[in-house]
């Protein structure tokens, strides 16, 4: 169960579940005898089918405090994404790293997302407004109406394209910082068993190699991870 996050859980036009997230969960079902059923909702809604078992597992979301009172997350992360601000190409707005030189800057972010500890914790102070998706946001600020948009780049790249507006929006250095996603799992007994199915096919998908290759072809910068027994592989570098 998951929401729409480019390269990780998508559905096409004619249907079809595609991305990392995608891969992994049909190889690892296969691994492990498992039978799977995707489904595509709001990420509020998806994240409360799982944590009330509706649903089994959800794909992709950050590890947070709050978030790990609700979930069993997977031993590996599988993902990696740069926190950033977004500004319209031109706009002298920026910020040094402080949040005290925000103060006073308009800010949307979108609800529901977790950015990292230092920006969460910030949020409220910093009044940022919130927008429902990715693209409500960029147009919230394409539209002059914020100075800037809080996103991963993974996403928001995805999100411009949708709007055609690629070359209207600019990254503003520095990064916020970096956050990884998970599989989580609904919090029980029963579950900590397909838990440990899940850890156990990430492990081989991640000694064979495998796991890099999938990641490589969806463009997906890779977390440093481990199987326990050797080095982790290293991260790949993606544009």
């Amino acid at each position: 169960m998951g929401t729409t996050f480019a390269r990780i859980f998508e559905q096409t036009e004619q249907g079809e579940f595609v991305g990392l997230g995608v891969e992994l969960v049909r190889t690892i079902a296969r691994q492990q005898g498992l039978s799977i059923k995707f489904g595509i909702y709001p990420w509020a809604r998806a994240q409360d089918m799982v944590a009330n078992g509706g649903a089994d597992v959800l794909v992709g979301p950050y590890k947070t405090p709050a978030r790990e009172q609700r979930f069993l997350f997977a031993d590996q992360p599988f993902y990696q994404d740069n926190m950033v601000f977004y500004k319209l190409a031109g706009s002298k707005a920026g910020w040094d790293g402080s949040y005290e030189s925000l103060k006073g800057k308009r800010l949307v972010a979108v609800l529901g997302w977790a950015y990292g500890q230092p920006f969460d914790q910030e949020r409220v102070n910093l009044g940022v407004t919130n927008a429902h998706t990715v693209e409500s946001g960029l147009s919230m600020l394409l539209n002059d109406r914020m100075d800037f948009f809080v996103a991963n780049e993974r996403n928001t790249t995805a999100g411009m394209a949708a709007l055609g507006k690629q070359e209207n929006f600019a990254v503003v250095a520095p990064i916020i910082g970096t956050e990884v996603g998970y599989f989580a799992f609904t919090k029980d007994a029963d579950h900590e068993t397909l838990r440990q199915a899940f850890n156990a096919g990430m492990s081989k998908l991640i000694a064979s190699g495998e796991y890099a290759v999938m990641a490589r072809r969806y463009s997906i910068s890779m977390p440093v991870v481990s199987t326990g027994k050797s080095a982790a592989p290293k991260p790949v570098a993606v544009k």
